[in-house]
């Protein structure tokens, strides 16, 4: 581009010409500002279109002041205009991105030059991070725009709507940077449509149904003729292209699917079939995506296959806009339809000089074209922004939860940069979290909770597949144990929930002579043993249960309360109560021993009492005792019978002795 602070080396001629009520009417060029009608003289144009661009123009003005201060400019809309071949206007609009003060002309006069830009282009100053959930690129758009105000957007040549994205992170990037990058991610391009009544209007579009033909439709090729509407340069240019573009990405949702993905290009050339563009992490996660992006990926390189380098005198050629090319000499190129992709504007109107350099005004351009059938696809040239390093964030949920997952043990976070967040389960999308194993229905499941401080990387460093690769203590989420009092001790301690007024402890206490190994159940403790169990205690092997203890091993069991200890196997058991012993047998039988006697209950024709040297024996014929000495009391305490080995002694208030 031209260089803003060098002025035109137009004659001075007479002053005089530039005081007074010099006005712009009837004038190739025209311009407007907030300076008022005819403050500024509109002496050099130089600017340059493109579509998925910024434009930018550098006006050379007169202005009547020599003072005039950057506020009343810069920042501001301007209007200017270049007079067609039937002396209607054709306008242009946009904001003063830069001003410049320039030569002197005579009192009181300066020359200025204006660098004039969208206000798509005022977005460059505004960077941010931010996310956007569940919102297409039109969303995202239509949000950023409507909080500068901007209103002056078409989105009606966008015929297939781009979908939804789940997760979209701006991360340290300008808003200019963010939208352009969404849309070239989708294939939109844009241009801007300038209107007369001194708007320039966003228009996007996603085919070659968007080229608008220029009002005269045909321009007519005459490389010696500089009349108005003629084609004085041509030159066609096809360019090597690949001849495939592939891609692939991972989903962790499939990790069998294969989402590679690859389209073929359609130009002509048989030389490029085996060349390919391969991009890993292609940024889909189906193989409908894929299919999608591959085909725009390969059309974006496609559309620089196909052009034409030209320049004219037409004054109505635009980006995206489509005409005819008639009068040329060569039979491939006359009657070929085309669209311009670029174009760069050049005219001067020296007519408020008076002097001898005063010249006629005139009116150029060159421009880039394609054919009108190929739609412009716009190149992935904006890098998106990547984390190389590791953030922290906190884990977020729901009000009222203290846990927040779904089933993958996924979780919700809020970064630190992120100023809009609102702390709750909208904050960020799902992230993984790693654990120290897993596989097929195993493996370790530790859910970071609501408030915890984690570690998050980033898939490929890019902001929109973030992943919880730890969790790191704060002064909020201090360590389990109290640091570095308990420096050798290993620990993994939970919290009840909700409401944390328990816990479950594992810990490890590695102090030399100390050596220890914790566990602890806020409530209950299940433990299951595949096969074998084996406990080899060296010294003391205690075990303090508060309400009841059991063991069981096939239909054996022992189990014991505060109250009493059973011992069961199958149908037999003993009973310990503390102050009895009962023991019971398969029907019915038992014996049952406490302070006040032993009682013995069978069925049985045989019951034998027995020590080393006297056994009683009661069977259906009778009761048989022996030992050293016999007694047995009948009734009252006069009446009984005791044998010995010294004889036998009867006493009784009465004794009846019957022999046959």
């Amino acid at each position: 581009m031209t260089d803003l602070t060098s002025p035109p080396s137009f004659g001075s001629g007479d002053l005089a010409a530039l005081f007074g009520d010099v006005i712009q009417d009837g004038r190739l060029l025209t311009i407007d500002s907030p300076l008022g009608p005819d403050m500024l003289l509109l002496e050099r144009l130089v600017g340059e279109e493109a579509l998925s661009e910024p434009f930018r123009f550098e006006l050379t003005v007169r202005a009547k002041r020599d003072d005039i201060a950057s506020a009343e400019l810069v920042g501001h809309r301007v209007s200017f205009t270049l007079e067609r071949a039937d002396g209607s206007r054709r306008p242009w609009s946009g904001h003063v991105e830069r001003v410049v003060a320039g030569a002197a002309i005579a009192k009181g006069q300066r020359y200025y030059h204006l660098e004039v830009r969208p206000w798509l282009w005022q977005l460059t100053h505004k960077t941010d991070c931010r996310i956007f959930q569940d919102k297409s690129t039109l969303d995202i758009l239509e949000e950023i725009f409507g909080e500068f105000g901007f209103r002056d957007y078409d989105f009606s040549g966008v015929l297939n709507t781009p979908p939804k994205r789940d997760y979209c992170v701006q991360y340290r990037e300008s808003s200019f940077a963010f939208v352009s990058r969404l849309l070239e991610e989708d294939g939109i391009f844009y241009y801007f449509a300038h209107t007369d009544d001194g708007a320039h209007v966003l228009t996007l579009a996603d085919g070659a149904h968007a080229y608008v033909p220029v009002p005269e439709q045909e321009l007519r090729y005459a490389a010696t003729d500089v009349d108005l509407n003629n084609v004085t340069r041509w030159r066609h240019a096809w360019r090597f292209v690949p001849g495939r573009w592939a891609g692939s990405d991972y989903n962790f949702e499939m990790p069998g699917t294969d989402l590679a993905s690859e389209a073929a290009s359609v130009t002509p050339l048989e030389t490029n079939r085996a060349f390919e563009i391969y991009d890993w992490h292609a940024r889909f996660q189906t193989r409908d995506a894929g299919a999608r992006i591959s085909r725009r990926r390969m059309q974006a390189m496609e559309t620089g296959h196909d052009t034409v380098q030209a320049a004219s005198t037409a004054r109505d050629l635009a980006p995206a806009l489509s005409f005819t090319i008639f009068g040329h000499p060569a039979a491939d190129e006359a009657g070929r339809g085309y669209a311009v992709v670029r174009i760069r504007h050049h005219a001067i109107d020296t007519t408020y000089d008076t002097g001898p350099d005063r010249r006629p005004p005139t009116y150029e351009n060159s421009f880039t074209a394609l054919p009108v059938e190929v739609g412009f696809v716009p190149a992935r040239t904006t890098p998106q922004p990547r984390i190389d390093g590791i953030q922290t964030a906190t884990v977020v949920g729901p009000a009222g939860e203290e846990i927040h997952t779904d089933r993958y043990g996924r979780i919700k976070v809020q970064f630190p940069w992120d100023r809009y967040a609102t702390g709750d389960d909208r904050s960020s999308c799902w992230l993984r979290v790693m654990q120290p194993w897993g596989g097929r229905n195993m493996g370790a499941q530790t859910i970071p909770r609501i408030g915890m401080e984690v570690m998050v990387s980033f898939v490929e460093g890019d902001p929109d597949r973030p992943l919880a690769i730890g969790i790191v203590p704060n002064a909020g989420t201090m360590p389990p144990l109290t640091l570095p009092a308990t420096k050798t001790r290993t620990a993994f301690k939970s919290a009840s929930s909700p409401g944390g007024g328990g816990f479950n402890e594992m810990t490890f206490e590695d102090l030399a002579g100390a050596e220890e190994l914790m566990m602890r159940a806020q409530r209950d403790q299940t433990e299951l043993v595949g096969r074998n169990r084996m406990v080899n205690t060296a010294n003391v092997s205690t075990q303090d249960t508060g309400t009841l203890w059991g063991s069981r091993v096939g239909d054996s069991e022992i189990v014991m309360t505060q109250a009493s200890i059973l011992i069961q196997h199958k149908q037999s058991r003993i009973i310990l109560d503390g102050e009895r012993v009962r023991i019971e047998f398969t029907n019915g039988h038992f014996i049952d021993l406490s302070a006040g006697g032993v009682i013995i209950s069978s069925t049985a024709k045989i019951v034998t009492l027995r020590d080393e040297s006297n056994f009683t024996a009661v069977d259906g014929e009778g009761v048989v005792a022996k030992g050293k000495v016999v007694h047995t009391v009948d009734a009252g305490e006069s009446n009984d019978v005791t044998v010995s080995a010294e004889g036998v002694a009867v006493n009784g208030k009465v004794v009846l002795l019957n022999c046959e």
